[in-house]
């Protein structure tokens, strides 16, 4: 094969270059200290290079989180420190008080620097950290107290929801509540004025008082003389007379079929028909009815046995009758607190309008708040009633086969029970009433007591946060090392291979010049 001069110049030329390009890669290497400088010069160290990355990032966020995490909770931890010094003053001061040999003027003294004490509880409870108030739950924009120690908050929403939590992610799937909830701070005393008991809060199925159910297809033109129509609730059977059902000489009518079930069942049942047409039994007591119920009848199917929700508040024995007004205070609360209702997990809070009468009735207020509850609603999914002295809301009997969770929490209002206590305090003092002042210790003790146990459980919480910190200042050495050993180049190596990439350029050139050198008048010579 005939080699000519245009094949080894570029052959040269081509050789030439790629040495070239070792040598630039070694000098970009060592330039930048990077085993790689763009993904395709290695595609599966750059995916674990930016994995690296990414789990620092996140370890970078996790710590800022833990920092801020325990900010808020020293924070926290310092407002209950401060509460338990105060706590600690005022008995102080409080067995000063119960000496019997003070003068009132010695005693009203003591009780000045109790009133400044309380206003510094109040400066406690409306504590912040970085703009939040810590204690205010789900409402950090406002704050907790306000100047004279009553809740400045929706108390109603600690009644009806879990209490409030503010969660920092410390790590991949696991968060840190920092959020000591105010209320158990300085506690609550609910109003029983409008009723001697309370609905239980968070009443759900399972909990509540029930009625069971059957509903099926009942043909009107069947004749049914000699068929068995019987009812069993709870064991009991009723038996239902079939006279005057006679589906050939007379077509039988709803009202004929009610009637019948009606007059069996008396006051232990209800017979209706629904927007179904259907034939709907419902046991008239309520309670555990796990044994069930059943007809007796092969033209009626029984479907299912829901239940309805309810919760029962008893009515206090300030009115004679519900149609006498309730007393101002009682209508005050009323009609100035939410009635929270959660149904299947819709939540309302419904107060009276202005066209609730005044003065008004148990009466009147249950008639109203129906209005209020349907407009809320879109419909009769809840109904107030009061029956036999208790007062009830529960879901509207829908027989179609489901069952309503409720969840009830009656208006009421909320006193600051710290706040309440230190308000008694001074006015004992104010009084002079040396033995009840000493009475009141057992008071404080048991504040100082909670303060105590709050500030244990952040402790205990701060020392996890801690221990996350560390964990995290761990993992992210570990990480930077893995980095490192992914896309940090050996400095003496590359050094070591661009001197060797070096001399081969060069020597590459040098073979080159002697190639390229001769020329036609060498040739001739």
């Amino acid at each position: 094969m005939r080699i000519t001069n245009t094949m080894m110049t570029t052959n040269l030329l081509l050789n030439v270059n790629r040495n070239l390009e070792k040598m630039s890669k070694m000098q970009d290497q060592l330039a930048t200290g990077k085993n790689i400088t763009k993904p395709s010069d290695d595609p599966v160290l750059s995916s674990k290079i930016l994995a690296r990355r990414t789990d620092l990032a996140e370890l970078e966020q996790y710590d800022k989180n833990t920092r801020d995490a325990l900010g808020w909770m020293e924070i926290t931890e310092k407002a209950i420190e401060d509460n338990g010094n105060i706590l600690q003053r005022l008995r102080e001061i409080t067995v000063q008080a119960a000496n019997g040999t003070n003068t009132p003027d010695d005693t009203q003294k003591i009780a000045e620097e109790v009133k400044n004490l309380k206003e510094q509880l109040i400066a406690n409870g409306n504590a912040t950290f970085a703009g939040r108030y810590i204690f205010s739950g789900f409402e950090t924009d406002k704050k907790f107290l306000k100047d004279d120690g009553s809740f400045n908050i929706d108390v109603d929403n600690y009644a009806l929801t879990n209490k409030p939590i503010v969660k920092y992610e410390i790590s991949v799937g696991e968060s840190m509540d920092v959020m000591t909830s105010g209320l158990d701070v300085y506690g609550t005393i609910a109003s029983t004025n409008v009723m001697t008991q309370t609905f239980p809060s968070g009443t759900v199925t399972g909990t509540a008082s029930t009625k069971a159910y059957l509903a099926g297809d009942f043909n009107l033109n069947l004749n049914y003389t000699a068929q068995n129509l019987d009812v069993t609730i709870d064991g009991v059977t009723y038996p239902v007379s079939t006279a005057g059902l006679n589906g050939v000489a007379t077509p039988i009518t709803k009202d004929a079929v009610v009637s019948a079930y009606n007059d069996a069942l008396g006051t232990n049942g209800t017979a209706y028909f629904n927007h179904e047409n259907k034939l709907v039994i419902e046991a008239g007591v309520h309670g555990d009815l796990a044994a069930g119920m059943s007809v007796a009848a092969s033209s009626f199917t029984p479907a299912y046995t829901p239940g309805i929700d309810s919760a029962e508040a008893t009515i206090n024995n300030g009115p004679a009758n519900f149609l006498d007004p309730l007393s101002a205070d009682d209508q005050d609360v009323l009609r100035n607190n939410n009635f929270n209702i959660i149904v299947n997990g819709v939540s309302r809070k419904v107060k009276p309008d202005a066209t609730l009468p005044s003065p008004f009735t148990v009466n009147d207020y249950v008639s109203h708040m129906n209005t209020r509850f349907d407009s809320e609603f879109n419909g009769n999914v809840v109904d107030l009633s009061v029956v036999a002295g208790q007062l009830t809301v529960e879901t509207v009997g829908t027989p179609d086969g489901t069952q309503a969770e409720l969840v009830v929490d009656f208006p009421r209002a909320h006193e600051n029970k710290l706040i309440s206590d230190v308000n008694d305090l001074y006015d004992l003092m104010i009084a002079g009433d040396s033995e009840a002042i000493g009475n009141h210790l057992d008071v404080i003790d048991s504040h100082m007591e909670n303060m105590l146990a709050l500030r244990a459980d952040i402790g205990a919480r701060s020392n996890r946060l801690d221990l996350t910190a560390k964990k995290i200042a761990s993992n992210s050495v570990s990480f930077t090392k893995m980095l490192s050993d992914a896309q940090d180049a050996d400095m003496s190596e590359i050094i070591m291979m661009l001197k060797n990439a070096e001399n081969v350029y060069k020597a590459s050139l040098s073979t080159g010049a002697r190639v390229i050198q001769p020329s036609l008048v060498d040739f001739l010579r």
